[in-house]
């Protein structure tokens, strides 16, 4: 639900990416607020600029000056930043920052990285500019230290200030210049937790500990294993307060990777990045072999994608509603067209109109079938053939004015009408001959759309996945009706959702590998979203697939073993 699409807080933002479990994928975006001014329930261009020291800032005591908490760093405050730190010798890829404070340098460490440069664990905490460790020197060590970091936000992530390590836990920091001209932050510390983490193959992204942590206003960070069926599953969730009704609110958004084509998939760190959103998660199914989406991504009430197989998916709007259902949309042309005049003798103005109407399988879709499907310029400036010896059929102003025959898939780019979509656009005949022949150069053309269930239609962003797991509180899954097979249900294997709760919250959520076993299969998921107190939730995309990005690192998994999604 977001990318250049994305879900919202004033400052921030979210991203689904696609789906995988077989099929393709999409995604859902998200941006964030942090701070009362962070409800951006309507309007996604705020940023984390507007975020200012006020109701949560917090004076922390240091060498007898003080550290404010809960401020923005704005990018002419940033003296550097990177991305790449050695810690103890060891190399690491973590983004780090540097701004100066009453005089003295100040770093930062993104704070979901932070538990990986050793012996660091994140605490429980309801205040979002204040970030409460636990700190251990050496895995001897008993009890730990507790220890309070200052937090600071930049455009799409938030920072801890090290100062506190630097003068009890004894860390020493310093920039240093490496070889190929970039800037690497250098930290020496006491503790040997890095060596014992690194041995043990606990890398980034690695680390699953229980806690709930408000990381910003709106938005609540929580892990924890859930009980289901007799086995224990980690679960890690983004609470989010959205749109005008809420305080503090997020609002939510689909994105994709690119912005002038719908076809492509990518890193959902790359796709958060350059959509500048805060977090993401992947979203729907997309077509492995040429990269686009198979399921409904709607924006700002435009079509970009078309639901597909009657499937599941989530509809919202700017003020914070939210709907899940079976989506559906109907299409059919209305060709009309004179029929010949072969008796030269006839009167052409009393001449019957012959109307014939053709269903149409998808709109903007990577969705395969023998019929035809339409395509705007919502899907790029150009068409690539999709499958081999495809009729192409321009449509102007409600006009057929050119048809072209192609010959293998990936072969050639045609260009699509640009105009009103709903009455310019391309239509793609596949193993369908004798239907393009009867769209003969001047036929004209009238556009049907109907939208099911209608409760659906109003909303003006959606995102398909599948199947749907609850509504109204009670488990409804069914792979079949939305084209799933069985084998896909009972698949076990690491899952993403997204689920409405009935006091307004609304969550994205990931379940990995239960403990000694695998990932849930839909039934356990569905189950277990139920427990959690879920009043609608969807399935999205899952395996390899299943990533919740936060603050520009993804958060439930080792980003090594995430794929690339579409959205």
């Amino acid at each position: 639900m977001v990318a250049k699409r994305c879900l919202a807080f004033p400052w921030q933002k979210l991203l689904l990416s696609r789906a995988r479990m077989g099929v393709t994928r999409g995604a859902l975006l998200l941006l964030l607020p942090v701070s009362p001014a962070f409800a951006q329930p309507m309007l996604i261009s705020q940023t984390l600029a507007q975020v200012s020291a006020s109701p949560g800032e917090v004076q922390l005591p240091v060498n007898g000056s003080s550290i404010t908490s809960g401020q923005t760093l704005a990018a002419s405050e940033i003296q550097q930043q990177g991305d790449h730190i050695v810690i103890n010798g060891v190399s690491l890829t973590v983004p780090w920052v540097q701004w100066r404070l009453e005089g003295r340098d100040v770093f930062g460490v993104s704070d979901v990285a932070l538990q990986a440069l050793g012996g660091i664990d994140l605490l429980n905490t309801d205040n979002p500019f204040n970030q409460p460790v636990a700190w251990r020197e050496s895995p001897l060590q008993e009890q730990p230290q507790r220890l309070e970091l200052p937090a600071v936000f930049t455009s799409q992530a938030r920072f801890l200030d090290l100062t506190p390590l630097q003068t009890t836990a004894q860390w020493n920091i310093a920039l240093s210049q490496e070889r190929d001209g970039s800037t690497s932050l250098k930290i020496q510390t006491r503790s040997i937790l890095l060596i014992s983490n690194l041995l043990l193959g606990r890398a980034l992204g690695n680390v699953f500990g229980p806690h709930e942590i408000q990381w910003a206003p709106g938005i609540r960070w929580q892990q924890s294993y859930v009980r289901q069926g007799g086995a224990e599953f980690p679960v890690t969730q983004l609470r989010l307060q959205l749109g005008s009704k809420a305080l503090n609110a997020v609002t939510l958004a689909p994105i994709w990777p690119a912005d002038d084509d719908i076809a492509g998939i990518a890193p959902i760190g790359q796709t958060a990045a350059n959509q500048q959103v805060v977090a993401a998660i992947n979203g729907g199914f997309f077509n492995r072999k040429n990269q686009t989406p198979l399921g409904a991504i709607r924006e700002g009430g435009r079509w970009v994608s078309g639901p597909i197989l009657n499937r599941g998916a989530i509809a919202w709007d700017d003020k914070g509603n939210v709907a899940m259902g079976r989506l559906k949309l109907e299409e059919v042309l209305v060709a009309t067209q004179p029929p010949e005049q072969t008796d030269s003798t006839r009167d052409a103005s009393k001449a019957d109109v012959l109307r014939t109407n053709f269903s149409l399988i998808s709109l903007n879709s990577g969705y395969l079938k023998a019929g035809f499907s339409r395509y705007t310029r919502n899907w790029g400036t150009s068409y690539v053939p999709l499958t081999d010896n495809e009729v192409l059929i321009y449509v102007k102003n409600g006009e057929v004015i050119e048809q072209r025959e192609t010959q293998l898939a990936g072969e050639g780019q045609f260009p699509i009408p640009q105009g009103n979509p709903l009455v310019t656009y391309l239509v793609v005949a596949r193993s369908n001959r004798t239907g393009a022949a009867k769209l003969p150069i001047g036929t004209r053309l009238r556009l049907q759309q109907q939208v099911n269930p209608p409760a659906l239609a109003d909303f003006p962003h959606a995102l398909g996945g599948g199947p749907l797991l609850v509504q109204d509180h009670q488990v409804v899954l069914d792979a079949s009706i939305e084209g799933f097979s069985k084998a896909f249900q009972n698949q076990r294997a690491p899952r993403s959702a997204a689920v409405a709760f009935a006091d307004g919250e609304f969550a994205l959520i990931t379940v990995h590998e239960r403990i000694g076993g695998k990932g849930p299969n839909l039934v356990e998921l569905a189950e277990l979203l139920k427990s959690l107190g879920a009043q609608a939730a969807l399935n999205l995309d899952g395996g390899s697939s299943t990533q919740l990005l936060l603050g520009g690192k993804i958060i439930n998994r080792n980003p090594r073993s995430a794929a690339r999604v579409h959205n």
